[in-house]
């Protein structure tokens, strides 16, 4: 099977040496994209790292959490990788990494062929999509202040909305659906995502977290939703490890190490060079030497 690998990382890098050197195979094409935001970023040492891998660059989009910039940065991936067609298409973060070889990855994949693997979450707050959400590049600002005052004004701005009887959503036509920004699709469903965001945008523009409605809205309402491998269970569903209930996500530790391993899952996150450098070694130890 043909896969490719979309990788959306903005710091962080050690993880990400370590995650593009796990996926070095030669049925493998890596699609990187890197913040517009980091300065001085050395493509010729990136592309260096492979040696059977293909790697290729998106084109760089200024990324702001919880912003349609998000959205931007997945289709900037989308339509440099879907230039040429692949089994699959795995999004993933610079912080993560495989938990399994890839030759179980390739051999999952090709015993569930034509299922789409995208997580879906059970509930979420009408107005991260029925209000407009404004001044959301700041809410990050390294000016707390700033960012303070930002998200102050959002929430005035939210109950101003609500008060005047504001929501977006009232003419949408289908299904809201919300999940995880990590998927593994088709290439058929990847031209479908990328032939409907123009109408998405058009609806989820200044939502809040765009990004965690684009494929679950698109994908549901449309004939994917039949192949979709779980509707109920997004760990399942996205065969990504990632811990909800210890953080927002948790960063593994080393002492993770063995959920990890003993977990039937395809890939993890999160994982920090800043928090625990050791697990990101031994990870890649697990998966090399289980090769």
């Amino acid at each position: 099977m043909r896969h490719a690998y979309m990788i959306m990382a903005h710091d962080n890098f050690y993880n990400l040496e370590k995650l593009l050197r796990l996926l070095d195979q030669p049925n493998n094409d890596i699609y990187l994209h890197i913040n517009q935001s980091v300065p001085d970023f050395d493509q010729d040492f990136w592309a260096g790292l492979l040696k059977s891998a293909t790697m290729s660059f998106a084109e760089r989009v200024r990324v702001f959490p919880y912003t349609y910039t998000q959205v931007e940065g997945i289709v900037s991936l989308l339509r440099a990788a879907t230039k040429t067609t692949h089994d699959y298409y795995h999004m993933l973060s610079g912080a993560d990494l495989p938990i399994k070889p890839l030759r179980e990855i390739d051999a999952f994949f090709a015993a569930h062929r034509g299922q789409e693997f995208v997580g879906f979450s059970s509930f979420f707050p009408p107005d991260m999509v029925e209000q407009r959400h404004i001044l959301q590049n700041y809410y990050k600002h390294r000016n707390l202040a700033l960012a303070r005052s930002a998200r102050l004004a959002n929430r005035l701005g939210l109950v101003a909305q609500k008060l005047l009887g504001i929501n977006r959503m009232a003419g949408f036509a289908g299904t809201v659906k919300k999940g995880w920004d990590w998927f593994s699709i088709t290439h058929e469903a990847a031209l479908h995502l990328l032939a409907g965001e123009p109408s998405f945008r058009r609806s989820f523009f200044g939502s809040y977290c765009p990004s965690e409605f684009f494929v679950q809205t698109i994908l549901y309402n449309s004939p994917f939703r039949d192949h979709i491998y779980s509707l109920e269970h997004p760990a399942a569903a996205t065969r990504r490890y990632i811990d909800w209930e210890r953080g927002q996500p948790y960063v593994f530790r080393l002492d993770d190490l063995d959920s990890l391993r003993a977990s039937p899952l395809l890939f993890a996150r999160k994982f920090m060079e800043t928090v625990d450098k050791e697990i990101i070694d031994a990870v890649y130890h697990m998966v090399t030497q289980e090769d």
